[in-house]
């Protein structure tokens, strides 16, 4: 947790091309991986790891904030990034 990704191309709504997210969660669904990540703009969702593949980079930067950051839901999740939680550079 606490990656730092950028998109390597348009990703719907969510961010554009050369956007940076944040991984805030991984997830083990019992068959694999789920990635939550938000977006500089606030907007978040889960990735399975060929989603991730496919469309987001690793930057080699982790946002230090971030580490061990404890998930506990959209709304605390979308409060943290209304403080100011997530640092993307």
């Amino acid at each position: 947790m606490g990656a730092i990704l950028t998109a390597t191309q348009d990703i719907g709504e969510m961010a554009e091309e050369g956007g940076r997210g944040i991984v805030f969660a991984v997830i083990d669904t019992g068959i694999g991986e789920r990635y939550g990540v938000i977006f500089e703009n606030g907007e978040f969702d889960w990735f399975l790891p060929h989603h991730v593949d496919a469309c987001l980079a690793e930057t080699g930067l982790d946002a230090a904030e971030t580490v061990g950051y404890a998930y506990q839901g959209e709304r605390a999740l979308i409060e943290d990034f209304n403080r100011g939680h997530f640092g993307f550079w």
